[in-house]
C-alpha cells in the first residue's frame, strides 16, 4: 500500500499493560520516585511526570493556562520515502519541536494510538481532532493521493499543537514521551513499557480544596445553549473555510495565468530579437516595442513569485490557524456527545439493591432463623460494597461536571484568540498587495 499506512492488526490499543494499582504508569506514581527512576520506566527515554495523584490540583493547571511554560509549536513534515516491508508500505511523518529542536518520526498509527489513550484517560476534555486516516466519500475509500497526504500532514501538526497547548493535556506522561522520544519500534515500545489507561476521574480524584461550588448550579443550561448553537457555528466556519480555500486556489490559477502570459510575451521578445528581423528592421525602431514588453514580462513573472510566496505562508500558516479555531467547536461537540454517552451511571440502581438488602437484612434478624449470623453479613457485605461504589460514582460525577466547566472556560479561551489568527491574514494580504503595488507602479511610472 504505498499510498497510505499499512494496517496495524494489533490495533493502537492491543498492548495495554495491568491497570491495576500497582502500576508503574508515571501519571500514578509521579510524585513518589524521583525523575530519574519515572525515566527508567520508559525504557531509558525522558518523560515529564504528571502530578501526584493525591494531592492533584486540576484547577491549578487552568488557573496558569497558557502561560505555565511555553509548550511551543510541531512541525510536522512528510518524508519523501516510504517505509516498511514490500508487504505494506506506510509513510513517516518527521516531528520538530521549537521548544527544543528535537527531531522524532512517527507513523498515521502511531498518533491513532494516542488519540485512543487521550480518549480512554480524558474523555471529559476538549480533545484535538485527528484527522482521517484515507478520505472517504459515502462510505467508500478513495486512494491517498499527494493533495490527500499534505492535508493530512497540515491535520497532525494542528492535532499536535492543540494537544500540547492543553493546559491538562500537555502535562501526561504519554503525550510528553510521543512528542520527546525518538523510538525506532513504537509498537514494540507500547508492549514492553507498563501504563494505564484508566479514566481521569479514578486516576486522580479532585483535590480536597476543589470544591464543587466551583462550577456554576446552571452548568445543564449553559451546556445545552452550546450544544443548541453548535451546529450554526461550525456550517459557518465550515463556510468561511471553504470560501476561504476557494480564493486561494483561484489565487494559484491566476498565478499559472500570469506564468502562461509572461512565457507568451518572452516569446514575443525572442521572435522581435530574431536575426531575420533585425536585418530588415532598424534597432530604434525595435526598441520602442519591445521594452514595454520586457517590463510588463518581468512584472508578471515578479507577480508570480510573489503571490506562490503568499499562498504558502498562507496556507501553512493563516488557514491552518483558522481552521484549528474552528476544530475548537468540532471539538466540544464530540466532547458533549462523548458527556451523553459516558457519564451516566448506575447509582439508581445501587440505591434500589441497597434497599433490598436492608430489608432482606433486617428480617433475617427479626426471623433469627438458624445461619442467620452470616446471613446477615453477607447483607451488610452488599451493602457496604454498593454503598463504596455509590461515594465513587458521585464523586465521578461532580468530577464529570468540574471537567465539564473547565473545558467551556478553555474554550473560550482559546476562541478569544481568533484575532492572532485573523492578523496574520491581514499582515499576509496588505504585503502582498503593498508589492503587487510597486511591481506594477514601476511600470506605470516608466511610460
Amino acid at each position: 500500500m504505498s499510498d497510505g499506512e499499512a494496517d496495524d492488526s494489533t490495533g493502537p490499543l492491543a498492548h495495554r499493560a495491568d491497570t491495576s494499582a500497582e502500576s508503574n504508569d508515571p501519571w500514578t506514581r509521579s510524585a513518589g520516585p524521583s525523575q530519574s527512576d519515572a525515566a527508567e520506566l520508559y525504557s531509558g527515554y525522558p518523560v515529564t511526570p504528571t502530578p501526584d495523584r493525591e494531592s492533584y490540583d486540576p484547577l491549578a493547571a487552568w488557573e496558569t493556562d497558557d502561560s505555565s511554560g511555553d509548550p511551543g509549536k510541531v512541525t510536522v513534515v512528510l518524508e519523501d520515502d516510504l517505509q516498511g516491508s514490500w508487504l505494506g508500505k506506510y509513510q513517516v511523518y518527521r516531528l520538530t519541536r521549537s521548544t527544543t529542536g528535537q527531531i522524532i518520526r512517527r507513523r498515521y498509527s502511531d498518533f491513532a494510538w494516542l488519540n485512543d489513550c487521550l480518549l480512554a484517560r480524558y474523555p471529559f476534555r476538549l480533545l484535538p481532532s485527528l484527522p482521517p486516516k484515507r478520505l472517504a466519500v459515502s462510505g467508500t475509500q478513495l486512494a491517498t493521493d499527494q493533495a490527500f497526504m499534505d492535508k493530512r500532514r497540515r491535520g497532525l501538526q494542528r492535532y499536535s499543537n492543540a494537544a500540547l497547548a492543553h493546559p491538562v493535556l500537555r502535562r501526561d506522561g504519554l503525550l510528553q514521551t510521543f512528542f520527546s522520544t525518538e523510538v525506532a519500534d513504537l509498537a514494540a515500545w507500547r508492549k514492553s513499557t507498563p501504563f494505564t489507561l484508566q479514566e481521569e476521574s479514578v486516576e486522580r480524584p479532585l483535590a480536597a480544596g476543589t470544591r464543587e461550588e466551583s462550577v456554576p448550579t446552571d452548568l445543564d443550561d449553559r451546556l445545552a445553549a452550546l450544544k443548541s448553537v453548535l451546529p450554526g457555528l461550525l456550517a459557518a466556519w465550515t463556510r468561511v473555510m471553504a470560501a476561504l480555500e476557494t480564493l486561494a486556489a483561484q489565487q494559484r490559477a491566476e498565478m499559472a495565468e500570469q506564468t502562461k502570459a509572461e512565457e507568451g510575451l518572452r516569446a514575443t521578445l525572442d521572435a522581435l530579437r530574431s536575426d531575420e528581423l533585425a536585418a530588415n528592421v532598424s534597432q530604434p525602431l525595435l526598441q520602442p516595442v519591445s521594452t514595454p514588453i520586457l517590463a510588463l514580462a518581468d512584472a508578471l513573472g515578479a507577480s508570480a513569485q510573489v503571490t506562490t510566496d503568499h499562498l504558502h505562508r498562507q496556507t501553512e500558516e493563516a488557514l491552518q490557524n483558522l481552521k484549528a479555531h474552528r476544530e475548537l467547536f468540532t471539538g466540544f461537540r464530540l466532547l458533549l456527545l462523548r458527556q451523553d454517552r459516558l457519564s451516566p451511571d448506575n447509582v439508581a440502581t445501587l440505591k434500589r439493591q441497597i434497599a433490598w438488602a436492608t430489608k432482606r437484612s433486617q428480617k433475617a434478624q427479626e426471623q433469627r432463623k438458624p445461619g442467620y449470623e452470616a446471613e446477615t453479613q453477607k447483607y451488610y457485605d452488599i451493602i457496604e460494597k454498593d454503598q463504596k461504589t455509590i461515594d465513587v460514582l458521585l464523586k465521578r460525577r461532580i468530577y464529570i461536571r468540574f471537567c465539564m466547566w473547565q473545558e467551556i472556560l478553555y474554550l473560550f479561551r482559546r476562541v478569544a484568540l481568533v484575532g492572532d489568527s485573523v492578523k496574520p491574514m491581514a499582515s499576509l494580504n496588505h504585503a502582498l498587495y503593498e508589492r503587487l503595488t510597486a511591481i506594477y507602479g514601476q511600470i506605470e511610472n516608466a511610460f
